[in-house]
């Protein structure tokens, strides 16, 4: 278990990037430790770029990462990874990446082209010292709710992180966070998130 940490989570408008910040921020207060966070989000409220900056431990002022600092990357999509990679620690740094992509609005218009779904991947696999690719959407949808998808990417940052954070912490955090009646199927897809990294 780590004293510091520092991660960026990645994704685009509807995928659940601020939630999932606000359940590790939550938790993260609940255990008595200082937090710092800085949300940034697209112009679109769905498809638009989303970025949260996350800054768990002691001494720290900022609440932005700077580039080459972060101890990991959490990508909710595969191409939002890949913009973030200079933030990323050379030595030790991690990455976990939900393998589905989509298309941004300029893509499925025919303004701009996705990149080649197995360049990117290569590039992902290439870009830190440890890199995790689950379906993480797959994973949602099997348990019946795409939405779903943060906390399964919550509990993956949680296997690979080893975060300061009790798990019963992460787990109180999602119960309040979650809309009322998806507590277990949630605390579930927090389970599968952490299986799918015991699993690599």
């Amino acid at each position: 278990m780590r004293e510091n940490l520092n991660v960026i989570l990645a994704g685009v408008g509807g995928q659940g990037v601020i939630l999932s910040s606000t359940i590790i921020g939550e938790a993260a207060v609940e255990e008595g430790l200082s937090v710092r966070i800085a949300e940034s989000r697209g112009l679109a409220q769905r498809g638009g770029i989303v970025t949260s900056h996350i800054r768990i431990g002691w001494g720290i002022h900022s609440p932005l990462i700077p580039k080459g600092m972060a101890d990991g990357i959490v990508g909710f999509e595969p191409m939002e990874f890949l913009r973030h990679c200079e933030y990323l620690r050379g030595d030790g740094g991690f990455g976990i990446v939900n393998g589905n992509p989509i298309l941004p609005v300029t893509s499925r218009i025919g303004l701009e082209k996705y990149p080649d779904y197995e360049a990117m991947m290569e590039a992902i696999r290439s870009s830190a010292e440890r890199v995790y690719i689950i379906d993480g959407s797959g994973i949602a949808e099997r348990l019946g709710n795409p939405n779903m998808l943060s906390i399964v990417m919550v509990g993956a940052l949680y296997a690979v992180a080893e975060p300061p954070i009790s798990r019963r912490a992460m787990e109180e955090s999602i119960r309040r966070n979650v809309p009322k009646g998806t507590e277990e199927a949630n605390l579930k897809a927090f389970e599968e998130g952490i299986r799918a990294i015991e699993g690599y």
